[in-house]
């Protein structure tokens, strides 16, 4: 290869030396080599005072060039390819666990019309930590071959150091190469907790259920992973009183008992709480603090309910009607109910009338008119 080579530079040269040309055509050259081209400039010229002519030979060394596949062109605009992090969702250094991160790579400098390659570019990013080492990402989930790195949520690990960083090169030229990188933490998450149930008003038949299971651990594992802990306040401070006559602990717990029991005590947590409290003409107003702990974390949330003696009644109402109706069109009702205390399924039951008013009024077989059921908040 490298006589043939020689050969036909040799034959270029000498017809650009007859020629007058200042190019050359180079032709059999293998795509992933890499060769360093001499520039020789010989001429000759006439010393003064009618000396004999002397031939001056100036040589300069080029850098070395790469030869691609496919006769692109690489110049010198290619190595002065850069790449930087242009964008994440990094926040005074710090990206969060229970969120989707992302970390975006721009290239700098490149340009398709001086800089060419047909194969296109190649990225690749890495992910280190100082416990674990190298992170595995895989493609096709964090699009790690990409300029944008995409991280799931809950992919990263919580008090933790990160240093991710990215490559780009040339396919087929992987010495044209750049890098840039990115060093993060992911903080502590505070415990999430999140309590149904609390805020409203009831009687004091019903049973007030407070349930915290759909709480969670924002660096890992769900509410059966924390501990838990409940603490009722009476008006006035008091304490607070069950129906049956008893005074409740200042705090519940799963092994409280009586009155306030947990429905997950069997797993020695209490995620649901059920209490039955005493009321009050004109409701009486308890405080409940919610609390839960994960080793050294903690998190507690203030709830509140109003129990009224006996049952509460709902609110009925029923959306403005004109005073004069088409007797030839269909009339339509909508009536909306809310109901302040909790019941159990099936226990909640509409039922429709319509009185005429006035002697002259016909009967109203309202069962055979309707077009809905008398049971339903809309009656047609």
């Amino acid at each position: 290869f490298y006589a043939e080579f020689e050969r036909r530079f040799r034959a270029e040269l000498a017809e650009a030396a007859v020629t007058g040309r200042n190019d050359i055509t180079l032709h059999g050259l293998v795509p992933g080599s890499v060769i360093a081209l001499t520039t020789i400039l010989w001429y000759s010229a006439h010393l003064q005072d009618g000396a004999a002519p002397a031939d001056f030979v100036h040589i300069a060394e080029t850098a070395p060039i790469t030869i691609f596949q496919d006769d692109p062109v690489l110049c010198a605009q290619c190595t002065l390819l850069g790449l930087h992090i242009a964008g994440s969702t990094v926040v005074n250094g710090s990206m969060r666990r229970p969120s989707r991160n992302q970390v975006i790579a721009q290239l700098d400098g490149l340009d398709s019309t001086m800089c060419v390659n047909t194969m296109g570019m190649s990225f690749r990013w890495a992910m280190h930590t100082a416990a674990a080492g190298s992170v595995a990402l895989d493609p096709a989930v964090t699009k790690s071959d990409t300029l944008r790195l995409n991280l799931p949520k809950k992919f990263l690990e919580t008090n933790t150091e990160y240093l991710i960083q990215i490559s780009a090169s040339m396919t087929g030229a992987p010495e044209v190469e750049h890098s840039a990188s990115l060093s993060f933490r992911v903080d502590i998450e505070p415990l999430m907790l999140l309590v149904a149930g609390g805020n409203v008003e009831m009687g004091s038949h019903a049973t007030l259920r407070l349930d915290a299971s759909e709480s969670y651990d924002g660096n890992g594992g769900g509410a059966a992973t924390m501990s838990w802990a409940w603490a009722c306040t009476g008006p006035d401070w008091t304490p607070c009183r069950s129906t049956d006559g008893k005074t409740l602990p200042s705090v519940i717990t799963a092994s409280s008992g009586g009155s306030a029991w947990c429905e997950d005590s069997a797993e020695g947590s209490c995620m649901v709480l059920s209490i039955n409290l005493v009321g009050g003409l004109g409701g009486l107003r308890y405080a409940i603090t919610c609390s839960a702990t994960k080793g050294m974390l903690a998190v507690e949330e203030k709830l509140w309910v109003v129990v009224h003696a006996g049952r509460m009644s709902p609110v009925l109402a029923i959306s403005p009607l004109s005073a004069k109706v088409n007797s030839e069109l269909t009339t339509t009702l909508r009536g909306s109910t809310r109901f302040n205390e909790a019941a159990p399924q099936g226990s909640r039951w509409l039922h429709w009338e319509v009185t005429p008013e006035g002697s002259s009024a016909g009967a109203i077989d309202l069962a055979a008119e309707a077009l809905t059921p008398l049971t339903q908040e809309t009656l047609v």
